[in-house]
Protein backbone atom coordinates (compact mmCIF):
# COMPACT_ATOMS: atom_id res chain seq x y z
CA UNK A 1 0.00 0.00 0.00
CA UNK A 2 2.30 2.40 -0.84
CA UNK A 3 2.65 5.21 -3.17
CA UNK A 4 0.57 8.41 -4.46
CA UNK A 5 -1.90 5.91 -7.04
CA UNK A 6 -5.37 5.73 -6.21
CA UNK A 7 -5.05 1.59 -5.38
CA UNK A 8 -2.53 2.57 -2.88
CA UNK A 9 -4.73 5.44 -1.12
CA UNK A 10 -7.48 2.59 -0.77
CA UNK A 11 -5.57 0.09 0.56
CA UNK A 12 -4.63 2.47 3.23
CA UNK A 13 -7.91 3.97 3.57
CA UNK A 14 -9.55 -0.21 3.84
CA UNK A 15 -6.40 -0.63 6.68
CA UNK A 16 -7.51 2.16 8.38
CA UNK A 17 -10.61 1.67 8.50
CA UNK A 18 -9.94 -2.53 10.34
CA UNK A 19 -8.34 0.21 12.84
CA UNK A 20 -4.97 -1.04 11.17
CA UNK A 21 -2.57 1.45 13.10
CA UNK A 22 0.82 -0.49 11.01
CA UNK A 23 -0.87 1.58 7.72
CA UNK A 24 0.19 4.91 10.70
CA UNK A 25 3.58 5.38 8.96
CA UNK A 26 2.43 4.98 5.64
CA UNK A 27 -0.15 7.69 6.40
CA UNK A 28 1.91 9.65 7.49
CA UNK A 29 4.38 9.73 4.30
CA UNK A 30 1.22 10.73 2.35
CA UNK A 31 1.02 13.71 4.19
CA UNK A 32 3.83 15.22 2.32
CA UNK A 33 2.57 13.68 -0.93
CA UNK A 34 2.41 16.19 -3.85
CA UNK A 35 -1.44 14.94 -4.58
CA UNK A 36 -3.49 17.41 -2.30
CA UNK A 37 -5.89 14.38 -2.75
CA UNK A 38 -3.36 11.85 -1.20
CA UNK A 39 -2.69 14.31 1.54
CA UNK A 40 -6.40 15.06 2.72
CA UNK A 41 -7.12 11.11 2.24
CA UNK A 42 -4.39 10.27 4.97
CA UNK A 43 -5.11 13.05 7.09
CA UNK A 44 -8.80 12.00 6.97
CA UNK A 45 -7.27 8.44 7.76
CA UNK A 46 -5.19 9.30 10.26
CA UNK A 47 -8.45 11.25 12.44
CA UNK A 48 -10.27 7.59 11.77
CA UNK A 49 -7.36 5.69 13.51
CA UNK A 50 -7.17 8.20 16.60
CA UNK A 51 -3.89 9.69 15.28
CA UNK A 52 -4.91 13.48 16.18
CA UNK A 53 -1.81 14.94 16.65
CA UNK A 54 -0.43 13.41 13.52
CA UNK A 55 -3.16 14.57 11.39
CA UNK A 56 -3.17 17.99 13.05
CA UNK A 57 0.03 18.73 10.54
CA UNK A 58 -3.03 18.72 7.59
CA UNK A 59 -4.15 21.42 9.19
CA UNK A 60 -1.24 23.51 8.18
CA UNK A 61 -1.24 22.84 4.73
CA UNK A 62 -0.80 24.89 1.92
CA UNK A 63 -4.41 23.80 0.32
CA UNK A 64 -7.33 25.43 1.19
CA UNK A 65 -9.34 21.64 0.58
CA UNK A 66 -7.07 19.90 2.58
CA UNK A 67 -7.24 22.34 5.64
CA UNK A 68 -11.07 22.30 5.47
CA UNK A 69 -11.16 17.90 5.03
CA UNK A 70 -8.78 17.49 7.99
CA UNK A 71 -11.03 19.80 10.04
CA UNK A 72 -14.75 18.25 9.01
CA UNK A 73 -13.26 14.88 9.73
CA UNK A 74 -12.02 15.77 13.12
CA UNK A 75 -15.23 17.74 13.94
CA UNK A 76 -17.33 14.41 12.78
CA UNK A 77 -15.11 12.05 14.43
CA UNK A 78 -15.46 13.76 17.88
Amino acid sequence: AKGDDPEANRAMGELAGMSDKRVTPLLEKQLGSESPFARAYAARQLVLLGEYQKAAKALADKDVNVRAGVACAVLGKK
